[in-house]
């Protein structure tokens, strides 16, 4: 899973509240995937997924459903692109959750589950930014 959009010019990461962002799931063939952001706390869902085609849809049986996302079918991917918005301000920490099932050359499938990226913290609400681990207004 590709979060590069999190990192910031010094290479910190973190998610500004309400800003949408592109995450990229690829690095090989593979026939399927489910993500979801989660408070590393908790294990809350939050945030959520669009979807505008392109293989991805809202897993209904998640609540919210736009909390996670899945594939639309099993044919082979190289790469799926998704648009996460950040939660409200407030929601601290997350964890992306995923899961990926591959397929080898011999057409053996291998289902990874519960994959998840580093912690993720909360960055400051515009137009504040962020000064150390202090939000701050300009």
């Amino acid at each position: 899973l590709d979060i590069s959009q999190l990192y910031n010019q010094l290479g910190n990461i973190y998610y500004t509240p309400g800003y949408s962002y592109t995450l990229n799931l690829g690095g090989g063939a593979f026939r399927g995937f489910l993500i979801q952001a989660r408070s590393s706390v908790s294990g809350t869902p939050l945030g959520k997924f669009s979807v505008g085609g392109g293989g991805s849809q809202q897993l209904s049986q998640c609540t919210p459903p736009e909390s996670a996302v899945t594939h639309t079918s099993n044919s082979v991917k190289n790469s799926v692109s998704l648009t996460w918005t950040a939660p409200a301000a407030g929601s601290g920490p997350i964890v992306f959750f995923y899961a990926v099932v591959l397929q080898n050359s011999a057409g053996i499938s291998t289902f990874y589950a519960t994959i998840n990226t580093t912690i993720i913290p909360e960055g400051c609400a515009e137009p504040q930014y962020l000064n150390g681990s202090t939000c701050v207004t300009s």
